[in-house]
C-alpha cells in the first residue's frame, strides 16, 4: 500500500465566501468505516489540514493489464451549519494530494 494525501476547501457560492465552520467525516468506500477516527475541521479560509490516505501503489498506472485500479477512493461527510453534503468516490493517488472542493 502507498499514501496519497486529501484536503477539502470550503466555499459558498462562486469560491467567494469561506465556509469557516464544518466538520468533514471521511469513510472508506470499500467498508464506510471512518478513517483513523478523526473528524477534520476547517479554518478560516474554508480549508481543512491534509490527511493521509492508504491508497494503491503508483505501479498499478503503469500495468495495462492490471486488474486493480491504480487509486482507493474514499467518501465524504461535510456538515455545516448551512448544509450538509455527502461526495461519494474520491480518488486517491499514490503520492498526490487530491482538493476537493466543496
Amino acid at each position: 500500500m502507498a499514501i496519497g494525501k486529501l484536503e477539502f476547501i470550503l466555499f459558498i457560492g462562486e469560491e467567494a465566501v469561506p465556509v469557516t465552520e464544518a466538520e468533514i467525516i471521511i469513510l472508506n468506500t470499500d467498508t464506510s468505516q471512518i478513517v483513523n477516527n478523526k473528524v477534520l475541521k476547517v479554518d478560516k479560509n474554508g480549508k481543512s489540514k491534509r490527511i493521509n490516505l492508504y491508497t494503491y501503489d503508483k505501479y498499478l498506472s503503469e500495468e495495462p493489464d492490471a486488474e486493480v485500479k491504480p487509486y482507493k477512493t474514499y467518501d465524504a461527510i461535510v456538515v455545516s451549519n448551512n448544509f450538509q453534503n455527502n461526495i461519494k468516490g474520491i480518488p486517491i493517488f499514490a503520492g498526490v494530494t487530491a482538493i476537493q472542493k466543496v
